[in-house]
């Protein structure tokens, strides 16, 4: 998850013809990779963005299509370049704040719902 310094997150909108919806940046974790490795590099291929992982915020479950998966959460920081869509899947690359998120609640991916929800209510805040 990456914040700008008014702490609005970073979300792509996906637009396929199975998704039309806001997502956090991430994706699968290759062989032999870590997840920190591989939450670099997903957002390196989605955004172009060089980031730095500041710390892990956890790991989360959830099912999606009757798919299980483990999605692992950390809060990065921009060492180089502004976010760009670099990935064809989406059209879209915003900031939004966490009322622009509440508004837009329909339009987010379930795990982005959940993840974000959890953002505003504070526990994913570093202690």
């Amino acid at each position: 998850m990456v914040l700008d310094g008014n702490n609005r997150v970073l979300l792509l909108h996906r637009n396929t013809p199975q998704r039309k919806q806001w997502e956090v940046p991430g994706g699968k974790i290759e062989s032999g990779e870590t997840p920190d490795a591989a939450a670099i590099r997903e957002l390196k291929e989605e955004t172009g963005l060089d980031v730095a992982i500041l710390f892990g915020l956890g790991a989360r479950e959830f099912e999606e299509a009757g798919e299980r998966f483990v999605y692992h959460l950390f809060l990065a920081q921009i060492t180089r370049g502004k976010p760009q869509i670099t990935d064809k899947r989406f059209d879209k690359l915003e900031y939004l704040s966490l009322g622009q998120v509440k508004a837009r609640r329909g339009e987010l991916s379930a795990h982005a719902q959940e993840v974000l929800e959890e953002f505003e209510s504070g526990p994913l805040a570093k202690s």
